[in-house]
């Protein structure tokens, strides 16, 4: 039996303080500059925002925008404090983008403020873009469109042809709320009649058929280091 301190500090030894958890908004770590403001809204994390530095409050109205909303918030009874990141690396389809704007010129905004979008490779296979042309941008509104007139179900007769056109995610065009309860929106090709018609021989889902799954719902990655 060792008679050795304990500790002994001339080995080596590894004590374990806290789980590390990765913050799927983040593409960089923790490597973040945040303020902390005050609204009047209803804000989700990674709401991309406006953060006036003489007043400290935080709208997601009109920009130049300048900050991405770190916490969930809720000032729509009363202002609360809210914290927003005003520099690092963000995930471009963790984002919650404004809905007047091109992604193209809020992400140049963005940049003009020290953060930086980066564009992610989403679960269904597309590409969430920083900044995505204008071409691009409409094809993927086209396709969140369709998807919402058909409920994810080709119309009568002959398919479009949805696959051939360069086109930005659709997931990075969708609100929180759609989402949060209907992410079929974002699927980048409908379900086609053969596909269909494979999918109640075997009774298994087709692959253009299942539902996108947020990032955010996927188990965090506990190996520090890897992304």
């Amino acid at each position: 039996m060792s008679t050795a301190p304990i500790p002994n500090f001339a080995l080596a030894s590894f004590t374990k303080e806290s789980s590390f958890s990765y913050s799927e908004l983040l593409s960089d770590g923790d490597d973040v500059v945040s303020r902390i403001g005050t609204t009047s809204l209803k804000l989700t994390r990674g709401t991309i925002g406006v953060f006036a530095p003489a007043t400290g409050i935080v709208t997601n109205t009109v920009g130049p925008y300048n900050c991405v909303v770190a916490e969930n918030c809720d000032g729509t009874v009363a202002p609360v404090a809210c914290l927003v990141y005003v520099s690092g690396k963000m995930k471009a389809d963790a984002l919650i983008w404004p809905a007047g704007q091109a992604h193209a010129i809020t992400a140049d905004q963005l940049r003009d403020y020290g953060i930086l979008v980066e564009s992610v490779l989403y679960v269904d296979g597309t590409v969430v873009k920083s900044a995505a042309t204008p071409a691009e941008e409409a094809e993927a509104k086209r396709r969140i469109e369709y998807n919402r007139k058909h409920a994810g179900q080709p119309p009568e007769g002959e398919k479009p042809d949805l696959t051939g056109a360069a086109t930005d995610s659709a997931w990075g065009y969708l609100t929180e709320e759609e989402r949060r309860l209907h992410p079929e929106l974002g699927d980048p090709i409908p379900l086609s009649a053969s596909d269909k018609d494979k999918e109640e021989v075997t009774g298994k889902p087709h692959e253009a058929n299942k539902t996108a799954v947020p990032p955010r719902h996927m188990p965090p990655d506990d190996k520090a280091g890897k992304k």
